[in-house]
């Protein structure tokens, strides 16, 4: 699935005024479903989306994912941690990258699961509290996310409180900047690593070798572009790429001498008496080439 559809189909939401229940991921809302809940929200809020279809934050990519045939795990904080490739600071936001909100141990609302925590099965050494997860919108300024049993899908500033984005691995990224989607090459004497992240610590995905072709999905301006080879997505240095529609020209080769060339400057005595000892001159041959040396220089020796 591209961004743009996935972008398209949060839009749908946002249009089609869907609202928020917690655990739901696309399902219609019933009178007899609002009758049977036991959470507080959902009385006090969530008649208002009786008839409407309603997910949560993270339930909204579910949903999303299913009607294209993939798979996502239905929780903000393993999205993060998994279903990302790296989280970047939301000045970095492009069209399509999941958004997050977070809170630092010791903030009030802090309840990371235990299994995010150190010795649990998806520790990374990042304690945030990823708790809401939203999708940045085709204006990059906007998100759009599932916001509350109050108020339904919805679309935010990135401004108000989003403190971290990422490319999701599933996604085919690309449109926008004019850069994007341009068919590059792999130049340089070696190979180049394609890493999971924008650093040279991050895990190598893959080598790529020069004259190799990949598509550039985003160029961060920071040394680090993010490319396509095949179906494999990830970070390579921005110095190793090349447009590939720029064919430099070959260098002209120098003129190679032409071995018949020889200098104007005549041959002096010692020359000549040298000339003759490397080869057997007849006594006429002598003396037509002393002849010839002296109409050219006047003199012999």
């Amino acid at each position: 699935m591209t961004a743009d559809q996935l972008i398209r189909l949060f839009q749908g939401y946002l249009a089609a005024r869907d609202g928020y229940i917690p655990g739901a991921s696309g399902q219609l809302w019933t009178r007899e479903k609002q009758q049977k809940s036991d959470v507080p929200t959902v009385q006090k809020y969530g008649a208002q989306w009786i008839g409407h279809h309603v997910e949560d934050c993270s339930g909204a990519f579910v949903r999303a994912y299913k009607s294209a045939g993939l798979s996502i795990y239905h929780g903000s904080n393993r999205i993060a941690r998994v279903s990302v490739r790296q989280l970047l600071p939301p000045d970095q936001a492009s069209p399509g990258m999941a958004a997050f909100k977070g809170r630092g141990p010791g903030e009030k609302g802090y309840d990371l699961p235990g299994e995010y925590r150190p010795g649990g099965q998806y520790y990374t050494g990042d304690l945030v509290d990823y708790y809401h997860i939203g999708l940045v919108d085709s204006d990059p300024q906007y998100v759009i996310n599932a916001q509350s049993t109050q108020t339904g899908v919805v679309r935010s500033k990135l401004s108000s409180g989003w403190c971290a984005v990422g490319y999701l691995k599933d996604i085919t990224y690309g449109g926008g900047n004019p850069m994007q989607n341009k068919m590059m090459v792999i130049i340089g004497d070696g190979y180049v690593n394609l890493r999971s992240g924008p650093d040279q610590n991050d895990s190598r995905i893959e080598k790529l070798y020069p004259g190799d072709v990949v598509t550039l999905l985003k160029d961060y301006g920071s040394g680090w572009s993010f490319v396509q080879h095949g179906k494999r997505q990830g970070y390579v240095m921005t110095e190793f790429l090349q447009d590939s529609s720029i064919i430099p020209e070959a260098p002209e080769a120098p003129e190679a001498p032409d071995a018949l060339d020889a200098p104007d400057a005549p041959l002096d005595g010692d020359a000549l008496a040298l000339l003759y000892q490397a080869i057997e001159l007849s006594d006429r041959q002598r003396e037509l080439l002393e002849q010839l040396q002296i109409k050219m220089t006047g003199s012999v020796g």
